[in-house]
């Protein structure tokens, strides 16, 4: 058995990708969490009067500019207002808030900065970019009737259809009223 010379080539190096670093795209900034079980009579009972008094005495400003990740760490059901005056408590303070884990929080993150980045310098020529490209509606193929007007031969066809199913009917009612049942 004779050995070949084989090389190895570096298809992605030489293919069209852009490639960029994500943490260059990291948000700096602490990340926090805050929980809502503190806020509970008992731990599972949100009382609207304690928690309402709650907030107006908590220390808001401990989380000037760092992102926040709000959640409940008990099984408690937690109605959807509590999160909502607690970001109202937070809104000057935090940069972001997030319902959710320190997970679900660093998705977050990354979602915005991936939108707010400027996609238009890839270049166009790739066929990858190309991939990623929504089809226009005139692209799509969609079912007969939901883009375009039918056309004329499709309109006999429904017509003829039309017709075919009234006659049906007739004679139905035709046969009914001679055995006498209407």
């Amino acid at each position: 058995m004779q050995s070949e010379d084989f090389s190895i080539e570096n298809r992605v190096a030489n293919s069209a990708l852009e490639t960029f670093n994500l943490e260059d795209h990291y948000p700096i900034g602490q990340r926090t969490t805050l929980d809502l079980s503190q806020w509970l009579f008992e731990g599972f009972i949100l009382r609207e009067k304690d928690f309402r008094a709650a907030l107006k005495t908590h220390d808001w400003s401990q989380y000037q500019d760092q992102y926040l990740a709000l959640f409940c760490s008990t099984d408690a059901i937690v109605p959807a207002w509590a999160y909502i005056l607690v970001t109202a408590q937070l809104g000057p303070y935090v940069k972001t808030v997030v319902v959710g884990d320190l997970e679900a929080l660093e998705s977050h993150l990354y979602q915005a900065a991936m939108a707010q980045i400027d996609w238009s310098s890839l270049p166009r020529q790739s066929r990858h970019y190309q991939r990623l490209q929504p089809k226009t509606r005139s692209q799509k193929r969609l079912p007969l009737g939901h883009d375009r007007p039918p056309k004329s031969s499709q309109k006999r066809h429904v017509r003829r259809s039309l017709l075919c199913s009234a006659i049906v009917q007739a004679k139905k009612i035709n046969t009914l009223k001679a055995i006498g049942h209407i």
